[in-house]
């Protein structure tokens, strides 16, 4: 593991300021006390920077799906370039040999034209491959950031895949299952649906399509509650879940009596936040407002509320730094008081290992027993919600 040395600026300002260099022999790391989260922030990310792979990706070793990286890569990458750098510098050399790695394979597995190729999540890998380019000012990504922007908007579940307005994936994404007919859906949820947009909002300008279309997806898995009255259902209350296409990706209970409906909860109520957010849905719509209100009215953060605890896979076990990632993401963009924000800080405190990373052993349906992925989404939360 590499050896990381996290002083904090104040500290080098005064030793800049009282002897023109930097003595590093008389501020040893091991005699600093730097805040908490910046030391678990640093240590996690040196992790990371640690374990990526010669040829420059991260290869799961726990989960099959993951070990070609392909997905895992530019997850990881991006979660790692949102880190101040006055918390971890990495090398030049590490990020490009990332970046280098994520073109290679979206180059070699993506074909907009025919049958793509990644088998590797690929709505998620476009995704995040996209997230990541974009931040390229290399001049042969120009071309690549066009053709997954093309490719991601190629796979939404509308018109031109013989999906009518009707239909409940109408505005969505999934999986990005190959060979689906024409009028056939396959995987769809909130989750991929929230990363498309999130990436497309970096290439496409806000009046575009793909985001009006998408406000029909996430209508109808919000519970709308902007028709209240005496005799308003507990249910509409303006939270989230997952899919109407796909019954068993939702984490809650279906509400009963009630056809294609089901209580919402947490992890899924802040992915429809931040991807009413990425379409640009303002702060004073209703729909924000009533996602916000549930979250802030369902504040537990060792496990998402509205998951039931009885559930065979143990989901709100599962979901355990999925669940703290995106509470720090809406941190980010929500208000969040510092009560929450340091609650975030203080669970992943506790469960750090030695090494740096973090592992869920409850967490093999959601891959989080792989700590790759663990320790990837304990950085969205730390950086999101402390920074």
């Amino acid at each position: 593991m590499r050896t990381v040395c996290f002083i904090e600026l104040k500290y080098k300002a005064a030793i800049l300021a009282f002897t023109g260099l930097l003595l590093f022999s008389l501020f040893q790391c091991a005699n600093l006390k730097p805040d908490d989260d910046i030391t678990i922030l640093g240590n996690a990310c040196a992790y990371l920077w640690d374990a990526q792979s010669s040829d420059g990706g991260w290869h799961s070793e726990t989960h099959g799906i993951m070990r070609s990286g392909e997905s895992l890569t530019p997850f990881i990458l991006d979660a790692l370039l949102n880190v101040p750098n006055s918390i971890y510098v990495p090398s030049p050399q590490d990020i490009d040999n990332a970046i280098e790695f994520i073109r290679k394979n979206v180059q070699e597995k993506i074909n907009i034209d025919s049958v793509p190729q990644i088998l590797d999540y690929p709505n998620y890998t476009a995704a995040y491959a996209l997230k990541t380019l974009s931040r390229s000012t290399h001049s042969a990504d120009t071309l690549l950031v066009q053709y997954l922007t093309q490719y991601l908007v190629s796979q939404q579940f509308e018109e031109h895949r013989g999906i009518d307005t009707l239909h409940p994936a109408y505005g969505g994404w999934g999986f990005g299952e190959v060979g689906l007919k024409y009028g056939k859906v396959g995987h769809v949820d909130l989750s991929h649906t929230r990363r498309v947009l999130e990436a497309l909002r970096r290439t496409l300008p806000a009046e575009h399509p793909a985001f009006l279309k998408a406000q029909r997806y996430l209508a109808r898995v919000q519970n709308d509650a902007s028709m209240t009255n005496a005799n308003q259902p507990t249910y509409l209350d303006g939270g989230f879940f997952t899919s109407l296409v796909i019954p068993e990706t939702n984490k809650s209970l279906p509400v009963p009596g009630i056809p294609d409906t089901w209580y919402s909860y947490a992890t899924a109520t802040c992915d429809g936040l931040l991807a009413l957010r990425a379409i640009g849905v303002s702060w004073s719509d209703t729909r924000i407002i009533q996602a916000k209100t549930w979250l802030v009215q369902n504040q537990e953060l060792r496990y998402p509320q509205g998951i039931p605890h009885d559930d065979p896979l143990q989901w709100h076990h599962a979901l355990k730094y999925y669940h703290l990632a995106v509470r720090g993401e809406i941190c980010a963009v929500a208000t969040c008081d510092n009560i929450q924000r340091q609650k975030i800080s203080t669970i992943l405190i506790s469960e750090q290992r030695d090494d740096g990373s973090f592992m869920n052993p409850m967490g093999a349906p959601n891959k989080e027993d792989d700590s790759l992925l663990a320790t990837a989404f304990a950085i969205t939360a730390l950086t999101h919600a402390m920074y």
